[in-house]
């Protein structure tokens, strides 16, 4: 019987070498794809830490060598450019905090890459991310992985029935400790390098990085009631729930509860003012079908490391109004929020207000 073809995309980091491993010892015909999404070792350390992009794409190849598998480098720079640097820094000008990795996903990964690995002839498209895929009445669904502590099924949650019907997550039913044991099996840790939980493209201060595509301009620090407080140097410096780098003097710490890029305004605040008991979300993505009509039951998350609260939501078009049973705080325009059924991702979209 002739073994069904796995591109795995092939990072240089651990999990997606363990990952490699994994497919082969299950039967497939595993080839790596490296993506080169960003080459310039003085302004970042590429996508893992401590090691430049073109250093990365040389490990994937000895990786490759390694594993036994070939491995193909793709030039994925300028589509990287205009769907996640250009859109990064436009979220930023526009007064909003991207979540980069969740677009690099929908549009490099499983999008670009994954279509570049079935026009190779490949059965299926897998990655090291920790998740869980299933079939479950009548559409393939997205789980969190059994390691809630490694879960990345947040940043895919824009993955639909139709994606993950062609997609493996060797990893998805490990603990870490598992995977990291593997990895020692076959001495890969002696060769990769731990990823990076940063923006890969992005070393240092996002500000900085976002200025050299977009020119801020200096503005007013205003309070709650439009009483001017200070200065700020522009805000693509700055986000929802900020304290640092305000350079204001006051009685209680303040925070930036607002940005309002008409005027060019920081709002700030005690943090008092920085939860919500509801927000809108716009841009909606449902994995299957999505509820049909308002919900509860739903757990909501609104950024990666925070904690799912218990939630209600409500459709309206294109717009779902979110009403957690806890007040949320610093809900920030521009991050994601991604509903959960138990383990299950229902869905998400993009924080409006």
């Amino acid at each position: 019987m002739q073994k069904k073809k796995v591109a795995l995309a092939l990072s240089g980091g651990l999990d997606s070498a363990v990952a490699a491993v994994l497919l082969q010892e299950q039967g497939y015909q595993v080839t790596g794809l490296h993506a080169v999404f960003y080459r310039d070792s003085h302004q970042t350390p590429g996508q893992l830490a401590g090691i430049a992009a073109n250093e990365q794409e040389e490990l994937c190849h000895r990786l490759g060598y390694i594993l036994n598998i070939p491995v193909v480098t793709i030039d994925l720079r300028s589509e990287f450019k205009h769907h996640v640097i250009d859109y990064f820094c436009h979220e930023y000008s526009q007064g909003r905090t991207p979540n980069p990795c969740i677009v690099c996903n929908q549009w490099m990964k499983f999008g670009l890459l994954m279509k570049y690995a079935f026009s190779d002839g490949n059965d299926l498209f897998a990655t090291g991310h920790y998740a869980g895929v299933s079939f479950n009445e009548g559409h393939y669904r997205l789980y969190k992985a059994s390691d809630e502590t490694k879960d990345q099924s947040y940043m895919l949650y824009r993955l639909n029935s139709q994606i993950l019907s062609r997609v493996l997550f060797p990893l998805g039913g490990l603990e870490y400790s598992a995977v990291r044991l593997r990895g020692k099996e076959y001495g890969l840790h002696e060769v990769v390098k731990e990823s990076s939980q940063d923006v890969c493209f992005i070393p240092g201060d996002y500000g900085e990085f976002v200025s050299r595509e977009y020119h801020f301009e200096p503005g007013e620090i205003h309070d709650g009631e439009g009483n001017t407080l200070g200065l700020h140097k522009g805000i693509g410096f700055y986000t929802i729930g900020q304290r640092h780098g305000l350079g204001l003097a006051a009685p209680v710490p303040l925070y930036v509860t607002a940005i309002d890029v008409r005027s060019n305004t920081l709002i700030v605040g005690p943090e008092d003012d920085l939860y919500r008991e509801r927000f809108f979300v716009r841009d909606v993505s449902w994995v299957a079908n999505g509820p049909q009509a308002d919900r509860s039951g739903v757990d909501v998350k609104i950024r990666y490391r925070s904690a799912a609260v218990a939630a209600m939501i409500q459709r309206e078009d294109s717009v779902v109004e979110v009403r957690p049973a806890e007040r949320q705080r610093a809900v920030t325009p521009g991050q994601s929020a991604v509903f959960y059924a138990g383990k299950e991702v229902i869905g998400g979209g993009i924080i409006e207000c």
